[in-house]
C-alpha cells in the first residue's frame, strides 16, 4: 500500500469531518483515555479525523501512518469502559475501518506487512491472519449493531438526516472491499477458515437496504462476487412481459394464463431453493399482499369486469399506488431522482406480480369460484383485445339490461386484467401499509428487527 492509497483511504472512509484543532497526544502503552475538559474536545476531533494524532501528518510512510492507527483503536478497545457513551458509536465505526483494512488490500505482500504492524503494536509476533480476522469481525459485528440502532442514537440519526447518501455509504464499506473504486465484495475469514460475509451480507440487506426499499443495493450485497442473483429482481417483470406479449400476439388468449401459472410456480419453486437471504430479492411480500388484494376484488362485486371502461380505474390505482412508493422512499430523506428509482423499480415488479396473480385467477379461478363465473369462461378462446356480447343468459343473471335484451359490448380479457391488475395491487399495497408495519419490500417471514434478532 502506497501513501497516496492510504491517503484516499482516510479521506474517503477514515476521516468524517475535518477538523482545526490541537493533536491529539500518540497513546503510551498503559495510558489511560483523556475524556475530562480539553482532552475530551482532542478525542472527539481524532475520532471524527483520525490524522490529527500527533505526529500523524509528518509521517511520509504509509506503514508508519498504519501503525499510528493500529496503536490508536488498539487503545480505544483497551479504555473502552472509560469511553463516554456518546462517543462509542463513532469509536466502533473507526475501529472496524482500520481493522479491516488488510483484508480491502488485493496485493497480498501489503497484507502480509500489515499484518506484522498488528503483531507489532499488540505484542504478539505469533498472531496470525485468522486473529486479526477475528478481531475485524469482532470490530464489524459492532459497528453493525450501533448502525441497527441508529433511531436511537443522536450521532447516527443526526448523520442519517443530514447525509443520507454517506449513511448509505457506511453500509457499503460492511459488503464491498473498496466502495469509490469496486464493487467487489469484502472477504473476512472466519476463525474455521470459511467466509464469514455471506450471512453478514443479508444481516445488512435486510437492516439497510431492504428496509429503504433498495432492491438493486440490496442485491449487490447479497452477491458481491456473483452477478447473476443480481438478476432475480428483473424476474417477475420478465415473466410478466413475455406473459403479456403472448397474450396480445398469440391467437386467442387461453395460452398466456398458462404461462402465467408456470410463471408463478417457478418463483415459488425459485425462492425455497435459493441460498439463505437471496429470496428476499424476489420480494415475496408483494405476490402476497396482491393476492390478498384479488380475493377483496372477488368480494367487491360480480360486476366488476363488465364495464368496458373499469380499465381506466386500474390504471388510475396502479399510478397512485406507485406514486405512494415513491414517496415511501422519499420520506428516506433521499433524493428526488434516487426515490423514483427506487420506488419505480418496486412498483414495478409489485406490478409485474399483479399482472401474474391476475392473470392466473381470472384465467382459472375466477370462472369456478366467481359469482356469474361462468360467464367469464369463453373469453379465453378469442383475441384478448377483442371486447365481446353476453348471451341472455349472462345478461339475466347480472341484472344489468332491461328486457333480458344482450348487453352492449363488455370489457375485453385486456381490459379486466389491467382493471384487475390496478385493484389488485393498490389495495395490497394499502393492506401492507394498515397491518403489516415492515415495508413492502422486507423479507417474507423472516425480518430482523433493528436491535434484534428474527
Amino acid at each position: 500500500m502506497t501513501t497516496d492509497e492510504l491517503s484516499e483511504y482516510e479521506k474517503s472512509a477514515l476521516i468524517l469531518k475535518r477538523h482545526r484543532s490541537a493533536l491529539h497526544p500518540v497513546p503510551t502503552k498503559g495510558s489511560q483515555l483523556e475524556v475530562i475538559g480539553a482532552g475530551e474536545e482532542l478525542l472527539a476531533n481524532a475520532l471524527e479525523d483520525p490524522t490529527l494524532l500527533e505526529g500523524y501528518r509528518r509521517e511520509r510512510d504509509a506503514l508508519s501512518r498504519y501503525r499510528m492507527l493500529v496503536e490508536f483503536v488498539g487503545h480505544l478497545e483497551c479504555n473502552l469502559e472509560l469511553l463516554p457513551s456518546r462517543y462509542r458509536t463513532r469509536a466502533a465505526r473507526l475501529r472496524f475501518l482500520v481493522w479491516s483494512l488488510p483484508f480491502r488490500i488485493s496485493n497480498q505482500e501489503d497484507a502480509a506487512w500489515m499484518r506484522e504492524v498488528h503483531s507489532s503494536v499488540l505484542g504478539d509476533k505469533r498472531l496470525s491472519r485468522n486473529t486479526i480476522a477475528q478481531r475485524a469481525i469482532a470490530a464489524r459485528n459492532d459497528w453493525t449493531e450501533h448502525l441497527a440502532r441508529a433511531e436511537d442514537d443522536p450521532w447516527l440519526s443526526a448523520r442519517r438526516a443530514d447525509s443520507p447518501r454517506e449513511f448509505d455509504i457506511d453500509h457499503r464499506w460492511l459488503t464491498e472491499r473498496w466502495p469509490n473504486r469496486t464493487r467487489e465484495g469484502l472477504r473476512i475469514p472466519s476463525a474455521e477458515g470459511g467466509d464469514d460475509q455471506p450471512g453478514h451480507a443479508q444481516r445488512v440487506t435486510e437492516l439497510h437496504w431492504l428496509a429503504i426499499g433498495d432492491v438493486l443495493a440490496a442485491a449487490r450485497a447479497l452477491s458481491p462476487f456473483s452477478w447473476w442473483p443480481r438478476l432475480l429482481p428483473w424476474l417477475p417483470p420478465l415473466l410478466a412481459g413475455f406473459a403479456l406479449i403472448t397474450l396480445l400476439w398469440w391467437p386467442g388468449a387461453g395460452v398466456a394464463r398458462y404461462l402465467a401459472l408456470a410463471g408463478m410456480f417457478a418463483v415459488v419453486l425459485l425462492a425455497t431453493s435459493l441460498p439463505s437471504g437471496w429470496d428476499s430479492l424476489l420480494l415475496l411480500r408483494l405476490p402476497a399482499a396482491v393476492s390478498v388484494g384479488t380475493a377483496a376484488v372477488l368480494a367487491l362485486t360480480p360486476r366488476w369486469w363488465v364495464a368496458t371502461t373499469g380499465w381506466h380505474v386500474g390504471l388510475g390505482l396502479a399510478v397512485a399506488a406507485s406514486l405512494y412508493l415513491i414517496l415511501e422512499s422519499r420520506l428516506h430523506n433521499v433524493r428526488s431522482l434516487d426515490a423514483y428509482r427506487r420506488g419505480l423499480i418496486v412498483a414495478l415488479i409489485g406490478l409485474s406480480y399483479a399482472f401474474l396473480i391476475s392473470l392466473v385467477m381470472l384465467g382459472f379461478a375466477f370462472p369456478v369460484v366467481a359469482e356469474h363465473g361462468q360467464c367469464l369462461a369463453g373469453w379465453w378462446d378469442q383475441p384478448a383485445t377483442e371486447a365481446r356480447t353476453l348471451d341472455a343468459q349472462c345478461t339475466k343473471a347480472l341484472g344489468a339490461w332491461p328486457d333480458n335484451s344482450p348487453l352492449p359490448k363488455v370489457s375485453s380479457p385486456i381490459g379486466a386484467l389491467a382493471t384487475l391488475t390496478g385493484w389488485s395491487f393498490s389495495i395490497g399495497i394499502a393492506v401492507q401499509l394498515m397491518w403489516d408495519s415492515q415495508p413492502v419490500t422486507a423479507p417474507l417471514g423472516r425480518l430482523r428487527r433493528r436491535g434484534g434478532s428474527s
